[in-house]
């Protein structure tokens, strides 16, 4: 065996027993009673709903945005001490139907219903009832699962830090600030992002029909806020595909930035073979390079690639617009550029979007209001 194999096995086997341990002292006190299902947005087809969340016996985090820095503090810091409940038996409920499963070590569960045709067709979010059979106490919980529209136009994959919110990727003391300190009250998206998300949802059907999917390297514990960050700010809501940071068997830590990312566009790709797509990113990881690589796995399914330029070297500029020439051949574009607008001005003349969406661009940048003490101390330069 190798020494990262034995090292990955030993890091597993202490996960392992750590979790368990805390369960065992939490069972000491008596049955284990304030366990909850939180469900994370997901996606399926017209045969299977594809149901997903964690178990945990955390209290619900209910932040407001009153609370001091200090509170948002300690918040971050319960997300991040997750008290998992591993092998709970978790069912659910839909159209008269019910399936089960148990979860992970982790605490995770992933749940397959098949609708046997009679999945309504005239909406995208399917709701499905969730309980814990062995936690009489337990609220119940509903999943949210997308399924596509059959008129929608295409769809949108979207990263999200540096490229919906800023973040500051690149700058890790800077984003430690923002993400510890902060909250979806107080995380600031860049200008006229979100009407223009809205704008690609709505395509030129005049309503909501182009589904999104939101890929990041953020782990599962910020998934409240990121779902709360999005209702906030009125982001189109999608699935939201995280990174679990635990350690298993299977992998050290985590997969890589470029291997999560990758994995997770592929298996959208796939879900949904008639569906072409936008794909939306920044130049401060590797966001061009992973969907080079999308482009040259599915040919004519990508219909532009939107960089938003977030790097100051001019050489990380420079191998991005390489990155545009390579995928020229593929029908396909790269845009670079700073501001919203650029991309937006870009899909309009492609025919993804109405002509008032611009003008929504520009009446959301000059209302933006100005940022609250909090969130200038947050995005000040470390």
């Amino acid at each position: 065996m190798s020494k990262s194999s034995i090292l990955r096995a030993t890091l597993a086997s202490l996960d392992h027993a750590i979790d368990r341990t805390s369960i065992g002292w939490r069972k000491l006190r008596g049955p284990l009673k304030d366990a909850q299902i939180v469900p994370y947005r997901s996606y399926g087809t017209s045969e299977t709903l594809i149901v997903r969340g964690r178990v945990l016996t955390n209290r619900p985090i209910r932040p407001s945005e009153t609370d001091s820095t200090w509170r948002n503090a300690v918040h971050m810091l319960e997300r991040w001490a997750s008290r998992e409940v591993p092998g709970a038996e978790v069912r659910a409920r839909w159209n008269g139907r019910e399936n089960h499963g148990v979860t992970d070590e982790e605490g995770y569960f992933r749940l397959e219903i098949p609708t046997e045709g009679r999945l309504p067709q005239d909406r995208p979010w399917h709701d499905v009832d969730l309980h814990l059979p062995a936690f009489p106490e337990a609220k119940p919980a509903v999943a949210k699962v997308l399924v596509p529209l059959a008129d929608a136009q295409f769809g949108v994959i979207s990263d999200i830090d540096d490229t919906i919110t800023f973040s500051s990727a690149t700058n890790y003391l800077r984003m430690a600030k923002i993400v510890f300190l902060g909250t979806a009250y107080s995380w600031l998206p860049f200008k006229g992002v979100a009407a223009f998300y809205r704008g690609l949802e709505k395509g030129t059907a005049g309503r909501p029909v182009n589904p999104f999917f939101y890929v990041s390297s953020s782990p599962w514990n910020l998934y409240d806020v990121l779902r709360d960050l999005f209702e906030y700010r009125s982001i189109p809501a999608g699935p939201l595909l995280l990174q679990d940071y635990g350690v298993d068997l299977t992998k050290l830590i985590h997969e890589t930035h470029q291997e999560h990312k990758l994995r997770s566009i592929r298996d959208v790709f796939d879900k949904y073979p008639h569906l072409r797509f936008l794909l939306i990113g920044d130049s401060g990881q590797a966001d061009p390079e992973i969907y080079r690589e999308i482009v040259r796995l599915y040919p004519d399914r990508v219909l532009a690639v939107y960089i938003r330029d977030v790097s100051s070297p001019p050489e990380r500029d420079e191998a991005v617009r390489k990155l545009a020439e390579e995928i020229a051949p593929a029908n396909c574009h790269l845009i670079l550029a700073e501001e919203t607008d650029a991309v937006a001005r870009d899909a309009r003349a492609h025919g993804w979007l109405e002509e008032e969406v611009l003008h929504e661009i520009d009446s959301e940048k000059a209302a933006e209001p100005a940022p609250r003490p909090l969130e200038k101390a947050l995005h000040q330069q470390t």
